[in-house]
């Protein structure tokens, strides 16, 4: 039938979902975006699990405390502007982005001959001024894990590296 004749066209937006003779589906309810039934019960597990276990965020990012990194480290780099006298960057912070300054940060060339050692200022920063190559950054600070980065420096490049300490659950605090 026509609309002219007074009929009704066929509903395009619904579907058969399978060749035998069943009624018409909608094709939102096979769920097509990845939605499940079963998704609020995994949530559910989850954050029971992790509420028993015990959970870490360490730069925004959640984890098992059974499976948390003992650190998280990420580099960015670009080319050096005219001008800029350090070539290394690096900020040293706790597992919430907080500032660690006094931590010590060395910095080893991969074929050992060359190392510097800086303590990170009070905004937790240390800035260095350090020739191309694959370079063995070690950041520590007491009770804190110690976290080892490894980073290819080229030439005419400047490298921010961000690492973010856990404290360390086999430390002894002191109270002073």
């Amino acid at each position: 039938m026509t609309p002219a004749s007074g009929g009704a066209l066929p509903n395009t937006r619904v579907q058969r979902t399978r060749s035998s003779a069943s009624p018409p589906h909608s094709p939102l309810t096979r769920n097509p975006l990845g939605g499940s039934f079963r998704s609020p019960r995994i949530w559910a597990s989850a954050i029971s699990l992790c509420s028993m276990v015990g959970c870490v965020t360490i730069n925004g990012k959640d984890y098992f405390q059974l499976t948390a990194p003992p650190f998280v480290a990420t580099s960015t780099c670009e080319p050096a502007e005219v001008g800029v006298y350090w070539t290394v960057r690096v900020r040293v912070s706790d597992e919430g982005g907080g500032s660690l300054p006094g931590a010590t940060v060395r910095f080893v060339s991969v074929p050992g001959n060359d190392m510097r050692e800086e303590v990170t200022n009070a905004n937790g920063v240390t800035q260095v001024r350090l020739s191309s190559g694959l370079w063995r950054i070690r950041a520590s600070l007491p009770a804190f894990t110690t976290a080892q980065y490894d980073l290819s420096l080229a030439q005419s490049q400047v490298c921010t590296v961000t690492v973010f300490l856990r404290i360390d659950p086999k430390a002894t605090p002191t109270v002073t």
